[in-house]
């Protein structure tokens, strides 16, 4: 939301009156194995750019004469990763907070406990194990909960209607995202991914570079006492304990009340992971709900004991 910020800040007396703040935004580990999410990533979100020439030019008369954006983009971004897919870019994991080794020990074990694997997982969207790919040394679970990535989410530029057309053209564009982890800022993460790319421009080329958004990471403290009630309470509606589980997703508005108003959230989600989460024919099945609503109402009744 464009206005949320200047709402939080021209309201903060009355919000910080707030106790905590509940958000259901994330999942489950499965039908029958409810969770309590006590971290998300952050996130920051550009776009950018490469300009050479100031019209799309024929590629007979001006291949191997000129830039081609595309093939310079391509290039720049190729190198994005090392050979062990960690991220090239200069100061990038300087503010990383370490995964702790219980936290290691205890993502372990509830891979074990549930049978959420690597395979397992890969599988519900048509990969196979070798399609386990990431950061040299942690596991499927700490890349997702613990580790920082930089994605391409789209890239574009010169001709791509039906049939053929033979230009070499003036632009060329990448969308670029960046998930990040407790302590990384997102603003130091954009400045020093635009620097990384002043670094890199290609000869005769220039870069447009654009700040989308960001949002900071969250962690709740697990000795929380809303946390443990919200526990509590998912424990009464589902007739189980839940696990703790982070995501590697994003909820900025999280780390905004933290940053403002120093005010914690409990997420208490029921999403599954075959949910097609932004894709099409997503959903949301109606046992979640209803759990949803049970966790909820006992969610109030341990508050107000």
């Amino acid at each position: 939301s464009a206005n949320l910020e200047r709402f939080v800040r021209d309201h903060a007396a009355m919000l910080k009156k707030t106790d905590v703040c509940l958000i259901s935004d994330t999942g489950m580990v499965d039908r029958d194995k409810p969770a309590i999410t006590y971290g998300v990533r952050g996130l920051a979100y550009t776009q950018v750019t490469l300009h050479a020439s100031n019209q799309d030019l024929h590629s007979g008369l001006w291949g191997g004469r000129c830039p081609n954006p595309i093939t310079e983009l391509c290039y720049v971004l190729s190198q994005l990763h090392d050979k062990d897919r960690r991220i090239t870019i200069p100061g990038f994991y300087d503010d990383v907070r370490p995964i702790s080794q219980g936290e290691r020990e205890a993502w372990a074990k509830l891979s074990a406990d549930t049978g959420v694997t690597a395979e397992s997982t890969l599988a519900k969207i048509g990969l196979t194990r070798a399609a386990d790919v990431g950061e040299s040394g942690y596991t499927f679970i700490e890349r997702e909960w613990g580790r920082p990535t930089a994605e391409i989410n789209g890239i574009w530029g010169g001709y791509t209607g039906e049939g053929a057309k033979t230009v070499i053209p003036a632009k060329a564009s990448a969308k670029i995202s960046f998930r990040l982890v407790a302590d990384q800022k997102p603003e130091v993460i954009t400045q020093q991914f635009f620097a990384w790319l002043n670094s890199k421009t290609p000869p005769g080329c220039k870069w447009e570079l654009e700040d989308l958004h960001g949002g900071y990471g969250v962690t709740t403290p697990t000795e929380s006492v809303t946390l443990k009630k919200a526990m509590k309470a998912l424990e009464r509606a589902a007739g189980k304990a839940p696990y703790m589980i982070k995501s590697g997703g994003s909820i900025p508005v999280a780390g905004m009340l933290k940053s403002m108003l120093g005010l914690d959230t409990i997420f208490m989600g029921f999403g599954l992971d075959d949910d097609r989460v932004h894709s099409p024919n997503e959903k949301f099945e109606m046992a979640c709900f209803e759990m949803g609503m049970k966790a909820h109402a006992m969610l109030i009744d341990e508050l107000t004991k």
